[in-house]
């Protein structure tokens, strides 16, 4: 049922040949073990703890919730660094505007005056020329 609702072809396919290798005898945890790519060696040791203590369906419910709980912190954790991200870059095109367009303007009237200009901004004019 699972793997004809499903939109994505890789994971009908994944879920397909599991549900093969099951009707063949082979153990879940067995199945689940072939695809190192979507079921990590946690959930595999799981599975198998679970088939051997026969509370697989209380185990596969929680194994469920964990990986919904996983997803989640992983989402927020995205979300929360989008922000500063952003910052970042808007400051980075904010400097590089700066940079070509502002200093070289400041360049030529700070030269108009002929004094003697302090370090910093010898630096920060030579950084622009880059």
């Amino acid at each position: 049922i699972v793997g004809r609702g499903n939109t994505n072809a890789s994971v009908t396919r994944l879920l397909n040949d599991i549900r093969s290798d099951v009707e063949t005898g082979t153990s879940l945890n067995a199945a689940f073990r072939k695809y190192p790519m979507y079921f990590d060696s946690l959930y595999c040791n799981l599975v198998e703890a679970g088939e051997a203590a026969g509370i697989l369906e209380a185990l596969l419910d929680r194994l469920a919730l964990y990986m919904e709980k996983t997803e989640a912190i992983k989402s927020k954790i995205r979300s929360a660094l989008m922000y500063p991200t952003a910052v970042i870059i808007v400051a980075f095109v904010v400097v590089t505007v700066i940079m070509i367009f502002v200093i070289p303007a400041f360049k030529e009237v700070f030269t108009s005056f002929g004094a003697d200009l302090p370090a910093p901004t010898l630096f920060v004019m030579g950084v622009s020329e880059i």
